[in-house]
């Protein structure tokens, strides 16, 4: 592993060096060595340990090589040409040469064990752990937009400032604009490394700050909070290597969601495909790896954006943005969110239909209808929920409905009904009670269907029939009461409620299509 000189020297202050020139160089360093009387060859970019008479032997011609000196003071090396370090009197080169090795095998040992977590898809968490073990400063993590991904947990030292922003969980509104008029984001886009500024909330603060970039672009920042120290270039080299590492965290990151999500869209497009037994050890193998239960409460949702095929990869982007913790996949022209939850939480059907008005809310120029599966509890049936978006996808094309929300639930009655093909008449399947409400109505010019239609969208509440019909509630019970007597319609049975509804709504379909037919003719 290869370190700066600076970051060298801060292993080894301890010892105190002293510099023998005013401006200190910064580089890389190859290898540390013992100086060999008489040596006239060096490895470029290295450290050699000699005694104070040693470095005028031999001419000092190569300019890329340092001199660490035992036995000698500030005194003994002003006189050399090239970088020379003096350390206390009872340092020895042994002390010297123990110090680097055990730098060199505590990093070496600490990258390796970064990098195989990083490969194994560690989390951001656990790579803020790790930076602890080499940054005494708390850290904070950004993604491009500047949004509070993780802060560090354990760090010795102890800020305000940064406990404040730990405390609060997101970014300030007006925390982009403090940067901005800073001239922080042009720095660190140009910059590709550490850079140092005053803190955002604290100017007598330091901050350390960086940028991530995958193929050119911006995933994430990091900040360091150092507080009132006094930051060295040491301090920045030792700091810059963890970013390097941060960096290729954000690769590899990057790979395991597009390879996760790929296993994740093919693994589900299968169970799509075909009815799979529950049993089979490959849909058991396989969730596990995608972290899926097997049992549990789910609901299939399909959105059809009509219009915009060309347009679902990045629509489907868009939809993760806005709900990361569902994985939007395409397949066969709709995008499909798979929404699991336990048997305790609330409803997954109700917690559907919320998150697709939040999805509506947050894509007002998109326009799009949505279909919601019935509830299912074992993984393998998602090939019967996926039958059943279909059927309501096709009921909303018969029936010419616009954008939406179709329920199973809602329309469970009408997708049994279209069931006897397209070219059977629905009106064979009304009761002949409600034909008869219809029929009333058209000839003495009253109320009821509307009456009865209120009454089971309002859960058979009178209250709130009579509230929906701008009536009074005893108005409202007439009604009903009329309906029973006049037409023989028992309101009181839950089955004949449930007939009675299913007529209404297949002579609202049925109504819908005939307008249809006469717009065309």
């Amino acid at each position: 592993m290869i370190f700066t000189l600076a970051m060298i020297l801060k292993e080894l202050g301890e010892f105190h060096p002293i510099c023998n020139q005013r401006e200190q160089q910064n580089r890389e360093i190859q290898g540390i060595f013992r100086y060999s009387a008489g040596q006239k060859e060096f490895y470029p970019n290295s450290i050699y340990i000699c005694s104070a008479a040693e470095p005028d032997a031999w001419g000092g011609q190569a300019e890329t090589v340092t001199f660490f000196v035992v036995e000698a003071d500030a005194a003994d090396i002003c006189r050399v040409k090239n970088y020379c370090y003096c350390f206390d009197k009872d340092v020895t080169e042994t002390d010297l040469l123990n110090c680097y090795m055990r730098m060199q095998a505590e990093y070496s040992s600490w990258d390796k064990r970064v990098h195989l977590d990083i490969i194994n898809g560690c989390s951001l968490e656990t790579m803020l752990d790790y930076a602890s073990e080499v940054i005494e400063y708390p850290i904070q993590v950004y993604d491009s937009g500047f949004r509070i991904l993780d802060t560090s947990k354990h760090h010795k030292k102890k800020l305000s400032d940064f406990e404040a922003a730990s405390a609060l969980g997101y970014t300030p509104p007006d925390f982009i604009r403090k940067i901005q008029e800073r001239n922080i984001m042009p720095r660190l886009q140009e910059a590709g490394h550490v850079i140092a500024a005053p803190g955002i909330e604290n100017p007598g603060h330091t901050n350390l700050y960086r940028t991530h970039k995958i193929d050119g672009q911006v995933s994430g920042y990091s900040c360091v909070f150092c507080g009132e120290d006094r930051i060295s270039q040491g301090d920045l080299d030792q700091v810059e290597l963890v970013m390097q590492n941060l960096d290729f965290y954000f690769k590899e990151n990057q790979k395991h969601m597009v390879l996760s999500k790929y296993m994740y869209e093919s693994f589900l497009i299968s169970l799509l495909s075909a009815r799979v037994p529950m049993d089979s050890q490959i849909i058991s193998d396989r969730a596990k790896i995608m972290h899926l239960p097997l049992r549990g409460e789910f609901v299939l949702v399909q959105l059809n954006f009509d219009g915009k095929d060309h347009f679902l990869a990045y629509l489907c982007r868009l939809i993760q943005r806005y709900l990361p913790e569902h994985s939007a996949f395409v397949y066969e022209g709709y995008i499909y969110l798979l929404i699991a939850g336990k048997l305790s939480e609330k409803s997954s059907s109700r917690h559907a239909a919320e998150i697709m008005e939040y999805l509506q809310n947050m894509l007002p120029s998109y326009h799009f209808s949505c279909c919601i599966s019935n509830t299912f509890f074992e993984l393998s049936a998602i090939y019967d929920a996926y039958q059943i978006c279909k059927r309501l996808e096709s009921m909303r094309d018969q029936f010419h409905f616009g954008e939406g929300t179709y329920t199973y639930q809602d329309w469970q009655m009408i997708l049994h009904c279209l069931q006897y093909g397209g070219d059977f008449d629905l009106k064979a399947l009304f009761l002949p009670e409600v034909c008869k409400i219809r029929r009333y109505d058209a000839v003495y010019h009253t109320h009821y269907l509307a009456t009865l239609s209120a009454y089971f969208a309002n859960n058979c509440n009178l209250r709130q029939t009579a509230e929906a019909l701008s009536l009074h509630r005893n108005s409202a019970a007439n009604r009903i009461e009329k309906i029973r007597q006049l037409f023989g319609l028992d309101l009181s049975d839950f089955k004949t409620c449930c007939s009675a509804y299913e007529t209404l709504q297949l002579m609202e379909l049925t109504e819908m299509e005939e307008e249809e037919r006469q717009l065309k003719q």
